[in-house]
């Protein structure tokens, strides 16, 4: 897996996307078996031709512990790449993995809204 330039995450996340004219109800969050949260998604193209998910997730008993993700999967791959995503307030101490693997000293923060 390659890591993407600040310029090639800027340019996809200005890129027009083109959203299902029922993108509204298609993110309306189910409840997933076995699991303390709900979730849902929707894949929408971007103006050029790049493949975009939406993924949203809600804990069941807890509003504010929630996440939105939008990813962009690599063309003629299976690999995709989180470009955005804003959390709500997690409930315990946060951990961001990459910054932890490149010795960054704050690579955790207490439970907080925060975008990673």
């Amino acid at each position: 897996m390659r890591i993407l330039t600040d310029e090639e995450i800027a340019a996809l996340i200005s890129e027009p996307k083109i959203v299902p004219t029922n993108w509204f109800s298609r993110l309306e969050t189910k409840d997933k078996t076995h699991y303390q949260h709900k979730e849902r998604e929707v894949e929408i193209e971007g103006s050029s031709g790049n493949l975009f998910r939406i993924i949203l997730r809600q804990n069941k008993l807890n509003i504010l512990d929630f996440s939105i993700i939008l990813t962009v999967k690599e063309k003629d791959s299976t690999l995709e790449y989180i470009l955005l995503r804003y959390n709500g307030k997690h409930p315990s101490k946060h951990t961001n993995k990459w910054e932890k693997e490149n010795g960054l000293s704050d690579y955790t923060f207490a439970p907080a809204f925060h975008i990673s």
